[in-house]
């Protein structure tokens, strides 16, 4: 017989064997001969279903016969077809004759092995050999084998197949229902374990959950640091904890265009949050990346572009996301450092979790990768386009184009150099992007603080934790002296610098020079090379040449009074100075386009634009070159110019022997001409002394003439100015300052405080006791600059504080020292945590209690002011263990509290002699009795919220107080309640009113007899005129409304202080000419362009303007007019 047909024959067996399992027909003799549908079960009696079924088992057969003929065709190619089809003659011989009944399966285990082994007992493995050959007999083995596993799959996957294997397994364990249970659970288990294959999923994704969680506890750690490459130190190791030193950053939207208005020249702190109008508005970086699936993140040198995405990651699989990028918690992050695909190929996506966690990469399941990317469960972090070579970008971008589409969920974040990747750069793409801004005075102070926070677990630490705090606010000293260091600490990175180099030495070099050096030394070099960048491949400049041509651009931008240089005029002076460079086979635009993509020093702001990142590095290298070309009359020229002070001061660092001499002597003639200059050329002439290598006797003396004219200080200014020269100005201030005025003796104090040191702590131990305000001020402004027990105990233990024992600080750590202070009577400690009140404890009798927040529920400290403490405003994070303290301050006036809800006000029963109250809406949530508040029969100051609830709503309390002089409320009101309040509270002299939206006529409040009157942020009043009935009203704040005429306010002749702080639809300020006696106004949030000219003749006022808000016509106000800006 064919070989086909013998196939088909053993198919139609094993699917007649199936059949009758499935019907449970048993009858061999009836039915071994039968054909396929006459298996059929007689209940079918459907004629067209029969047939369809027949059909079916038809197809089955010649499924099984396929299999047979497939392994015939490609086992024992060595044998003949006939020899084939005698092997499988026997098969289906062997079939036709065997036991295959269920019972007989069973029996089997339904193994296919075990089958295999039973039915091929028939015929003995040398009745085989002989009948079949050797491999014959190979071959009956392997046919039978495929069709006993053909055979089990047929019958096993049929549902009837489960009842029966029930059965069959309950007779075999007795009846045993825990064992059955046991097996039912296990069985359940093995079919829950079996991957559902897909395209997606080969394997199944039964492991995924496992290795994703592995994976993320993995990049916790593995990624939670921050490494600062290229800075030499001593003593420290350059490693600390990322999570604990990350601040976030700012980022915004502007364009290659916009850049150009960033000058190098821009001192952060000096303009105090001045930006100029083309800035595009800063946000945090996290809301920007929260509102774009992809993001392209630009930024100079330093700025954090690496860091953000590591702190991305860690912070993702961490969940530690809040605000706008919660979303973002969970996501599986791949870290992609493009600086490790320089060469071959881009990594594709199952690449990805070798790059961010190599230990784990043999453990992940098939397809893992490809999984978390399609469902848009992942993060991919791109970092260093710029660290790759020019020629590589293009498939950058390719790559990223084809991951996107392949992905289309994906969330990606790419970071570049701007020179390496314009905005527009990934556009088509879909990336949003963003630009990494400069740190704020603000937050360089916060890094400065989140840095030393993260070294205290940092192994290698040179110092105590107990230390770390002094060492920061050291830093932050000399960072508030030094402009030339807030420049540099601008950047995050060379904050991070600063702040290792201080803790490493112990403190920051006064000169500066060495500063630099090694600033350039860490930007030209070693932090690529650390990196693994060799960043002078490809056009072959060392670290003297790369100086060379950055000292000469720098020399041209300064002279020339450029903050940039056109690219051609860069390019050119570049081709000017490579003849000199030998080595060099570079052409010009190779040697600039390798120092803006990897010099960390040179930029191009915008398109066809170059300067320099730093001001400061740009003045280091100008007076380098100056001193290299042996220009110092050309200094002395330029010396009166402010933008030339700090590149004459390095000069002097820079300068030899003689060149020294020379410059000195021509800053002293310039002096004696005379003339606007001669005070700013001494200040300059002293400040030299912080760079001068040495000073020869004839210098020294020049430059102590020049410190003997300017000491005392005469402003604030001055104190700054003098401060850079360093330790030497401490021995020239005055013992005391009692012969000082009050402007003079301040600034004394600032110039001492900002040169820091222990030295800086003597002299100011001496000014301590003088007693006029401005120097108490001065004096407590300085402690966080200094470690804060020395500092109390040796400078303000004694001292008598603002006010007679006012003292008022934004520092929590100062708290523990404020023991020492023997005056403080009045304590304010607000803007900060602060930890608990265990420092109440030892501090001197308190009178006044203001602090904002506290992290503690314990008031028990509260206890050792019971007897003096009258006034307390507790601002609390976390609700009060108990209120019992509460209770037992009998002697309280003023209390507010602005907490968690609290359990009860029964404690107000216990202080009967409080005249002002004031209690947030989180403090009052689920209160329902409020009578104890109506136990204070003598208030006259209230704040609470509008929405009391009954039985005691706002208007039945209201009745208990008739002595009220003062009422704030925050909330919806509406009119008809406003009149009902009035109608209450007839004798109040202050009303304000915060948020009470529904709001719309203000006649009620004309009755009452008003000195103060706010209705802030009630934004559907327009009319103001009832208030033009108040006689007496001398303050105003209509801030938030929509109020557009202020004629009203003319009428009021007595106004002081009028706020129009969100007045957006205020047209003119014309009807403020005549207020004579008006002497602060504050605007902000207003139509740009508002004409001031109408304020012209005032004598005596101060105009607040607030960030954001134009103005036009400053200059036609008169000389009584001071406008301060911004807030």
């Amino acid at each position: 017989m064919a070989l086909d047909s013998l196939a088909i024959e053993a198919g139609s067996l094993l699917v007649q064997h199936a059949v009758r399992n499935w019907t449970g027909n048993r009858e061999h003799a009836v039915s071994r001969q039968a054909q396929l549908v006459e298996l059929i079960p007689t209940t079918v009696t459907d004629r067209i279903l029969r047939r369809d079924l027949d059909r079916q088992l038809g197809r089955i057969a010649d499924t099984v016969a396929e299999r047979l003929m497939e392994l015939c065709g490609h086992e024992f190619r060595g044998m003949s077809e006939g020899d084939k089809a005698a092997a499988l003659a026997e098969v289906v011989d062997t079939l036709a004759g065997a036991d295959l009944s269920d019972a007989a399966l069973f029996a089997d285990d339904l193994d296919e092995e075990r089958l295999t082994a039973r039915l091929g007992k028939r015929m003995p493995r040398r009745g085989l050999e002989h009948e079949l050959g050797q491999a014959g007999a190979a071959f009956y083995g392997a046919l039978l084998q495929e069709c006993c596993g053909c055979l089990v799959r047929l019958v096993v996957q049929r549902p009837e197949f489960l009842a029966r294997a029930q059965r069959e397994t309950l007779q075999r364990v007795g009846g045993v229902a825990a064992q059955v249970s046991a097996l039912g659970e296990q069985v359940a288990a093995a079919l829950e374990r079996m991957p559902v294959r897909t395209l997606d999923a080969p394997e199944g994704t039964a492991e995924d959950a496992e290795f994703t969680r592995r994976y993320a506890e993995h990049l916790s750690t593995a990624l939670d640091y921050v490494e600062l490459f290229g800075v030499s130190l001593h003593h420290l190791r350059s490693r600390t904890a990322l999570s604990m030193a990350y601040i976030s950053l700012q980022v915004s939207a502007r364009t290659d265009q916009e850049l150009v208005a960033h000058r190098a020249g821009w001192d952060p702190l000096e303009s105090a949050g001045q930006e100029p109008h083309e800035y595009t508005a800063r946000v945090q970086v996290e809301a920007a990346l929260a509102h774009q699936r992809l993001s392209l993140v630009r930024g100079e040198a330093g700025s954090g572009k690496s860091t953000l995405l590591r702190w991305l990651a860690i912070t993702a699989v961490r969940g530690g996301f809040t605000g706008e990028l919660r979303d973002w918690n969970g996501l599986t992050p791949f870290l992609v450092k493009l600086r490790s695909h320089a060469e071959g190929e881009l990594p594709v996506p199952e690449d990805f979790p070798r790059a961010t966690a190599p230990p784990l990469a043999g453990q992940m399941p098939r397809g893992w990768a490809h999984r978390r990317l399609g469902s848009g469960q992942a993060l991919v972090l791109v970092d260093g386009v710029d660290e790759l070579p020019q020629r590589r970008r293009e498939a950058v971008r390719a790559w990223l184009r084809e991951l996107v589409v392949a992905f289309p969920k994906v969330r990606v974040v790419v970071t570049s150099r701007p020179a390496a990747a314009a905005e527009r750069w990934l556009s088509a793409e879909g990336f949003m992007p963003v630009f990494l801004e400069a740190l704020s005075p603000h937050q360089t102070a916060e890094l400065v603080r989140h840095w030393h926070a993260a070294m205290r677990d940092a192994p290698g630490r040179p110092c105590g934790v107990e230390d770390l705090d002094v060492h920061a606010a050291r830093l932050l000293g000399r960072l508030e002296a030094a402009p030339h260091l807030r420049h540099l600490a601008s950047s995050p990175l060379l904050a991070a610098m600063l702040c290792a180099l201080n803790l490493d030495r112990n403190r920051l070099p006064h000169n500066r020079m060495d500063l630099y050096a090694e600033t350039l030394d860490m930007l030209l070099e070693r932090r690529d090379t650390q990196r693994g960048i060799p960043g002078h491949i490809e056009v072959g400049l060392d670290r003297r040449e790369k100086l060379r041509v950055l000292q000469d651009l720098a020399f041209r931008l300064s002279s020339t009074g450029r903050a940039e240089l056109p690219r051609e005029a860069a390019r050119s002076r570049i081709a000017q100075q490579l003849p000199s460079m030998p080595k060099v086979t570079a052409e010009p635009e190779q040697v600039l386009c390798a120092l803006l993509e990897r010099s960390g020093v040179l930029r191009e702001p915008a398109v066809d634009r170059v300067d320099f990142v730093h001001r400061t590095v740009q003045e280091y290298l100008t007076a380098k070159q100056v001193v290299h070309d042996d220009d110092v009359d050309y200094l002395v020229d330029q010396a009166h110019k402010d933008t030339w002070r700090e590149t004459v001061i390095m000069a002097a660092g820079h300068a030899n022997g003689p060149q020294a001499r020379a410059l000195i002597r021509g800053l002293r003639e310039r002096m004696a001409v005379g003339g606007p200059h001669r005070r700013r050329l001494k200040l300059l002439l002293a400040a030299c002394l912080e760079t001068l290598d040495e000073v020869p006797p004839d210098i020294r003396v020049a430059i102590d003439a020049c410190l003997d004219d300017l000491v005392p200080p005469r402003d604030l200014r001055s104190a700054r100015s003098l401060a850079a020269v360093g330790e030497p100005v401490l021995d020239r201030l005055p013992d005391s300052l009692e012969h000082l005025t009050a402007k003079q003796a301040r600034a004394a104090v600032r110039t001492a405080w900002l040169v820091n040191g222990p030295r800086a702590i003597n002299v100011l131990t001496r000014y301590a006791t003088d007693p006029r305000q401005e120097v108490q001020r001065e004096l407590c402004g300085a402690w966080s600059y200094f470690h804060p027990e020395e500092y109390a105990r040796r400078v303000l233990a004694d001292a008598p504080l603002e006010r007679h024992g006012n003292l008022f600080i934004r520092n929590s750590r100062l708290l523990p020292a404020a023991r020492h202070l023997t005056h403080m009577r009045w304590l304010q400690c607000i803007n900060t945590d602060i930890p608990d009140l265990d420092f109440l404890w030892d501090t001197a009798l308190l009178n006044l209690l203001d602090l904002r927040t506290v992290q503690s529920g314990n008031l028990n400290p509260l206890l050792a002011h019971a007897e003096t403490l009258s006034t307390l405003v507790l601002h609390s994070a976390v609700p009060f263990d108990t209120l019992t303290p509460l209770a037992a301050l009998s002697h309280l006036h003023h209390l507010d509290l602005h907490t968690p809800p609290l359990t009860n006000l029964n404690f107000l029963y216990e202080t009967p002699n409080i005249t002002t109250l004031g209690l947030s809406n989180d403090s009052l949530t689920g209160i329902q009795d409020l009578s104890p508040i109506t136990s204070l029969s003598g208030l006259k100051n209230l704040d609470l919220p509008s929405n009391l609830g009954e039985p005691h709503s706002l208007l039945t309390l209201l009745e208990s107080f008739p002595l009220l002089r003062r009422l704030d409320l925050t909330g919806e009101i509406t009119d008809s309640t406003l009149q009902e309040i009035v109608e209450r509270t007839p004798q109040l002299h202050s009303l304000f009113l915060w948020n009470a939206k529904q709001i719309t006529d203000l006649k009620p409040i004309s009755k009452l007899p008003l000195h103060s009157l706010g209705i802030m942020g009630c934004s559907r009043v327009f009319d103001i005129s009832p208030v033009a009935e108040i006689s007496e009203l001398s303050f105003l704040n209509i801030g938030g409304t929509a109020v557009a005429d202020l004629s009203p306010v003319a009428k009021l002749h007595t106004l002081e202080t009028l706020n129009l702080t969100d007045c957006h639809a205020i047209l003119n300020l014309n009807p403020l000419a005549e207020l004579a006696h008006l002497e602060r106004l504050v605007l902000g949030g207003a139509r740009p362009g508002l004409d001031l000219a109408p304020l012209a003749r005032h004598r005596t006022l101060t105009v607040s303007i607030r960030k954001g808000q134009e103005v036009n016509n400053r200059r036609a106000l008169g000389p009584g007019v001071r406008v301060k800006e911004p807030l």
